[in-house]
């Protein structure tokens, strides 16, 4: 998980950044506290970023799984011959 944590991390710390800091304090003003700031105002505007780190995460938990599958000695086996029948151990020439 490593460097691609950090990834996510950065985007998301990058759309933090960007929401407006007068935004919240209008909505501190007129009442709302941390929590209702958080799931009106936060988590909306971080919605974009969420999804997107979420498909590059799945994605990236895919190609994983299919890496570990292709190292597999069974798995390099089938690729090898393309699926097709096992190889014969005789020719009769």
């Amino acid at each position: 998980m490593g460097l691609r944590g950090r990834w996510h991390h950065a985007r998301l710390s990058g759309w933090f950044t960007g929401i407006p800091k007068e935004l919240l304090e209008s909505s501190q003003i007129d009442g709302a506290n941390a929590w209702t700031r958080f799931w009106r105002i936060t988590l909306p505007l971080l919605s974009p970023s969420l999804f997107f780190n979420l498909v590059l995460g799945v994605i990236a938990g895919l190609a994983d799984i299919y890496a570990s599958l292709r190292r597999h000695p069974a798995a390099q086996a089938r690729v090898d011959r393309r699926g097709g029948p096992p190889i014969p151990r005789s020719s009769m020439c």
